[in-house]
């Protein structure tokens, strides 16, 4: 582990251990743009470490700074991934919607809970196990992909996040559907 631990740090990552995974340690990078994380050699990491990153335990999480989006491209962001579940669970390289376990729920009632939230000017609501969790204090994280069976993979997921969110700025709340 220590071996790890240090070819983590050569890629400016670090990691931490998680109560919900039984055998292995989450995978962090520092706040960075998407543009630096197009930079990072991955595969070489990846190579480097022998860590499998694709198997029943393995997910990816990805946190987007609060101040990155507004609170309208947020609600849009959310209102597409929910509405199409299907294609989400594609992107997500979930096989099924019930892989959306414990640790990564699309809840019923979110939805109705951010339009409640965004009315009152907060954002701040749910647990830290939903899908898409607004508990913290500076980031939204995006918790509900698979794990990364390539680098390319990993692009794939982080590309699409990138997509949506640029999509969504610009596209009126009419329009969010995946024939848009």
């Amino acid at each position: 582990c220590r071996d790890i631990k240090e070819k983590f740090r050569q890629f400016k990552l670090f990691n931490t251990e998680d109560s919900s995974l039984h055998n292995g340690f989450e995978i962090h990078t520092h706040p960075t743009t998407f543009e630096a994380f197009r930079e990072m050699d991955w595969a070489k990491l990846i190579d480097e470490s022998g860590l499998d990153f694709h198997n029943e335990t393995c997910g990816l999480h990805v946190h987007v700074n609060r101040g990155a989006l507004s609170k309208l491209t947020l609600w849009k962001v959310c209102r597409f991934l929910f509405e199409n579940l299907t294609l989400t669970t594609f992107i997500a390289d979930r096989y099924d919607t019930d892989q959306f376990n414990d640790y990564a729920q699309f809840s019923e009632g979110f939805l109705s809970d951010f339009k409640y939230y965004f009315s009152k000017g907060r954002l701040h609501f749910g647990n830290k196990y939903q899908a898409i969790n607004f508990c913290h204090k500076e980031t939204i994280e995006f918790r509900f992909f698979g794990g990364c069976s390539s680098v390319g993979k990993l692009y794939e997921k982080i590309e699409f996040l990138q997509s949506l969110f640029d999509w969504t700025k610009e596209t009126s709340l009419q329009g969010l559907s995946v024939e848009s």
